[in-house]
């Protein structure tokens, strides 16, 4: 994973390793571009995500940290993370009846990997929006043509709330502010 991200970062891993000296693990980026500055010399923040309301998020995820981390930032946004640790464990919190907005999935697991299961999601239950989370620059398949939208990874809150904002729309946006001021 780390060797991935410094690919696509243009970046490179090197080890080095003697027995009975040790191992030298150094990761090399480029140096990132200057951040526009304001007058008075602050660095402008992104702008807010858009508030979508309250929903439930199935994440699918083989890597416990990268779950836990995930998780940690969707229940900071508002949001109910529900966990699956494999694509046959996603699919048996669905067919179980768990109500799910939006499915966020890692794509590189094994017995089934993410494309997979969104295939699968995407033929039984067809209104249910994924999201397919990769440290990879090219996924294998067609995964634009059917419709999963991608977020890379490593992502932070904000793409998050971005990529769950666009795959659930603007209209449930609309719907939940709308029936928020009717209350």
């Amino acid at each position: 994973m780390v060797h991935g991200l410094a690919a696509q970062s243009g970046g490179l891993l090197r080890i080095h390793s003697k027995p009975n000296v040790g191992t030298t693990i150094e990761l090399c980026l480029p140096m990132a571009k200057t951040a526009t500055q304001t007058a008075d010399g602050d660095v402008p923040s992104l702008d807010p995500a858009p508030y979508i309301g309250p929903c439930t998020v199935l994440i699918v995820d083989d890597d416990l940290l990268v779950m836990t981390g995930m998780s940690a930032m969707i229940e900071d946004m508002g949001h109910t993370p529900i966990e699956a640790h494999s694509g046959a464990e996603a699919i048996a919190k669905l067919d179980s009846g768990t109500p799910i907005d939006v499915v966020i999935t890692d794509h590189a697991m094994p017995a089934m990997t993410g494309l997979q299961l969104a295939r699968h999601l995407q033929e039984k239950y067809p209104e249910l929006p994924v999201i397919l989370a990769t440290g990879y620059a090219e996924l294998p398949g067609d995964a634009m043509s059917l419709g999963i939208l991608r977020l890379a990874k490593p992502c932070n809150q904000y793409d998050i709330a971005m990529a769950i904002q666009s795959a659930l729309g603007s209209s449930r946006q609309v719907r939940r502010r709308l029936v928020g001021c009717a209350d």
